[in-house]
């Protein structure tokens, strides 16, 4: 699971409650009982230039891409050889989404 914030948004604190539960960490496990998945929040560059542009947000789903593509290949060693074939659920909001939209 790939999550990606909003513009003024912080790759943890866009899905933390007031009481600090951050869902995806402390409620999506429990929830899949045993079902095994990575969550993984990308945080993005906020800055104006980098987000108001075509080549901004281009330049993010870029960036994201290559962060997911590392990530995947520091994880291919423990164990899971097939990690290539596993589904991506992507979850974004607002800027977020137009950032995976742009990456896919």
């Amino acid at each position: 699971i790939v999550l990606v914030h909003g513009f003024a948004g912080h790759y943890i604190e866009t899905w933390q409650a007031e009481d600090g539960c951050v869902w995806p960490r402390d409620l999506l496990p429990a929830s899949l009982h045993d079902i095994s998945v990575r969550v993984w929040s990308f945080q993005y560059h906020r800055t104006i230039k980098s987000v108001i542009s075509s080549a901004g947000i281009s330049n993010n789903a870029n960036d994201l891409l290559q962060a997911l593509y590392e990530q995947r290949e520091t994880n291919e060693g423990q164990g899971d050889v097939y990690s290539f074939l596993k589904h991506i659920i992507w979850i974004g909001h607002s800027l977020g989404g137009i950032i995976i939209k742009k990456a896919l």
